[in-house]
């Protein structure tokens, strides 16, 4: 009797269960992002294109701007993205999101010879960029910037 007992209750725990438990959806994200050319010109010219990080990108000491490339990608949880930039290679890792307000990424860039530009983590707030800048040869400069939602 005891070994019925223990039997039912271990089933209606659901130790033992057959039956297959619903696995969690994937955490995903959507991410855009604007891969850019800078130089320091005479007169400052920044790609209308650039509209969204035009402040941003006012801070920095390059003043002519042109957009390489520009998109959409969709990132699944620790499953590394490439993103399709003119100017090399982009991997990006969603980590973690934290406090439904900001997302950890892990940014991989490597230049169009293949050397490895950046290497690093970054916590991007909803609705903001955050910028990757790499110092080019002649005082120009190549950027990806990303915001996650």
């Amino acid at each position: 009797m005891k070994a019925s007992i223990v039997a039912t209750l271990a089933l209606a725990l659901g130790a033992g269960s057959a039956m297959a438990q619903p696995k969690p959806a994937p955490t995903k994200v959507d991410c855009d992002f604007f891969e850019g050319w800078g130089s320091k010109a005479a007169t400052a010219n920044i790609d209308p294109a650039l509209k969204p990080i035009e402040k941003k990108l006012g801070k920095l000491p390059w003043n002519t701007w042109k957009v390489l490339s520009h998109g959409s990608e969709n990132l699944e949880k620790l499953k590394p993205g490439a993103f399709p930039i003119k100017s090399g290679k982009a991997t990006i890792t969603l980590l973690s999101i934290v406090n439904k307000q900001q997302v950890q990424l892990d940014v991989q860039i490597d230049n169009a010879a293949g050397k490895r530009t950046t290497n690093t983590k970054v916590l991007v707030s909803a609705a903001d960029y955050v910028m990757l800048v790499d110092e080019a040869p002649n005082n120009e400069a190549h950027m990806l910037a990303l915001t996650c939602k």
